[in-house]
């Protein structure tokens, strides 16, 4: 459970993967913002905001910055996201990768720095049933498909699913704010399936259930979102200044410990290719 929790708490600060609750640091109205969309379950947003102030010192320190500098905004479920980006103008987002393709079209939100876990930049999601009761997406028509990543059902449908399914129309979805919830629930029969990411798979080795479930569908590897700028709002000097910041950031004394204690190898700047093929399903 444990597992759980920090994963989620880790995933809110650094990978942008509930409900409509804003906390901004103090700053100049006109300051330089970063907004955290945290959409993938429950968080405490007073703990939330700390997090993202102590990072944002970090990296005004990395790019010679002044104390202060940078005012930030940390939101949880989409709809509240859309209402930050929208009304406060941030210059700076992390973002969910849905986030991301729904409103970074024409080159407006271009990726800085993407974090890396394990050695990896990517994500995978899966399908959980209990085991001998589901083999495919096919048998799960009309079933209950659970967890803190349905939120989102156009980018599962195009991005995740690739197609095959339309979530809205094939499963009950039942979004939930807490990551463990779901699957006990899904243990105990209430719930057919639950979606989950590799954080979240990782941890079911830790459950006393977890050897009852088992994966019928499994996503292509997908990019974690990370730090992204808004063309419209943010200059060139200035997204080159946060993104060599960013990728600094966990060779910073203060920034390392951080990302040690969230299991972050580091921050590292994106390939240009690494969203090619995720915008491409979404521009189908």
């Amino acid at each position: 459970m444990k597992s759980i929790v920090r994963s989620a708490f880790m995933a809110m600060v650094t990978l942008g993967l509930g409900v409509g609750t804003t906390a901004p640091a103090m700053a100049a109205p006109d300051s330089p913002s970063l907004v955290i969309c945290y959409t993938t379950g429950s968080v405490n947003v007073r703990e939330a905001k700390k997090a993202t102030e102590s990072m944002l010192r970090v990296l005004e320190t990395i790019g010679k910055w002044s104390e202060g500098t940078f005012t930030s905004h940390f939101v949880t479920g989409v709809k509240a996201c859309e209402r930050v980006f929208n009304n406060e103008k941030p210059h700076f987002i992390i973002p969910s990768l849905g986030f991301y393709l729904q409103h970074g079209g024409r080159d407006r939100l271009v990726p800085l720095a993407q974090p890396r876990v394990k050695g990896a930049s990517t994500d995978t999601w899966r399908v959980m049933v209990r085991k001998g009761t589901h083999d495919s997406l096919d048998s799960l028509k009309g079933g209950k498909l659970g967890g803190t990543l349905v939120s989102e059902p156009l980018f599962l449908e195009k991005v995740v699913f690739r197609g095959a399914v339309k979530p809205e129309e094939h499963f009950k979805l039942r979004h939930s704010k807490r990551a463990l919830r779901p699957l006990r629930d899904l243990a105990a029969g209430r719930l057919d399936a639950v979606l989950v990411n590799d954080q979240q798979f990782q941890a079911l080795g830790s459950l006393p259930f977890g050897k009852d479930l088992e994966a019928v569908f499994t996503s292509k590897p997908l990019p974690l979102p990370g730090v992204f700028a808004d063309t419209t709002r943010s200059s060139k000097r200035d997204r080159g200044r946060f993104g060599k910041a960013m990728v600094a950031f966990c060779g910073h004394p203060e920034g390392k410990s951080f990302c040690e204690l969230f299991g972050i190898d580091g921050f590292e700047p994106v390939d240009p290719s690494a969203f090619s093929e995720v915008r491409a399903l979404w521009n189908k």
